[in-house]
């Protein structure tokens, strides 16, 4: 009877185990817009960018773009400018990073598409 006792014992530890792991990674998992954006509109987007007139700062050494991570405070974003032509990406913000472009979410300082040309 000890034998069961201590068998239902640790199954419900595994149990309850595999419940709170499940649990964190619920917690951690991140969510992020995306917006469908054609290869023309990224063209334009990324040629009317780096046309603009603007003093790009160089983000931190140890961050690199990626989409779905936030934007360190540091780095400057800049409004989109009214000549892109591309209503799904008018309300995000963006910056130049070793000449990509990179747009940014406002509200939530991440990064929502990267352009490479």
């Amino acid at each position: 009877m000890q034998k069961s006792n201590v068998s239902v014992a640790v199954a419900t530890a595994f149990a309850l185990a595999g419940g709170i792991a499940t649990a964190s990674a619920q917690s951690t998992t991140t969510t992020t817009t995306t917006t469908t954006v054609s290869p023309e509109q990224e063209t334009t987007i990324y040629r009317t960018i780096t046309r603009e007139p603007v003093a790009v700062q160089p983000p931190p050494l140890d961050w690199a773009p990626s989409v779905g991570i936030e934007v360190p405070a540091q780095v400057q974003l800049y409004n989109m400018p009214n000549t892109v032509e591309v209503p799904s990406v008018r309300s995000d913000r963006y910056t130049v990073v070793n000449g990509h472009v990179v747009l940014v979410d406002p509200g939530t300082r991440r990064v929502v598409r990267i352009i490479e040309r």
